[in-house]
């Protein structure tokens, strides 16, 4: 698609949010751990996304296969010859040289989105965790402002 960069794997390991980091008062650290989960959130989406477009266009070519052996079933049937069963013909499919490399790849595609929504989940949660643990930080340090005498910072609008 236009305008749009495919992500590279990041160079480091997706971090984990630990208690520690979710406790630290250093805003260097909070950042480096944001922006290292959005790194992998973004790659993981993406990755996520083309999945989803391989399975949609492994699916479509495999209802084509269908189609196809479907219509030469019926005119083997019009040119004399016996009636298949659904079960035949659904038997005759899976045993289609492309059909059956499609199926495989379809599962394993499908298992591999299974494991990338879960992992992408995970960092979204991750994110969610580390922003509102900063916005917390952010609530406290203000009301400290507001309640030490002393500072210079007073109580609002004086």
């Amino acid at each position: 698609m236009e305008g749009f960069v495919t992500m590279d794997c990041p160079t480091f390991q997706c971090p984990l949010v630990t208690e520690e980091v979710l406790t630290t008062a250093d805003s260097k650290a909070y950042t480096e751990a944001y922006a290292q989960q959005l790194a992998w959130f973004n790659y993981a989406s993406q990755t996520l996304a083309r999945a989803t477009a391989h399975l949609l266009q492994v699916t479509n070519e495999m209802e084509m296969i269908e189609a196809r052996m479907r219509r030469q079933f019926r005119e083997g049937i019009r040119n004399g010859g016996g009636k298949m069963t659904d079960k035949e013909m659904t038997d005759e499919i899976m045993l289609d040289d492309r059909y059956s490399e499609l199926l495989h790849f379809k599962q394993v595609t499908t298992q591999r989105k299974i494991e990338l929504s879960a992992f992408t989940e995970g960092v979204e949660r991750g994110l969610k965790v580390i922003s509102r643990q900063v916005e917390i930080r952010k609530m406290e340090m203000e009301q400290s402002r507001v309640n030490i005498p002393g500072r210079g910072y007073g109580v609002r609008g004086t």
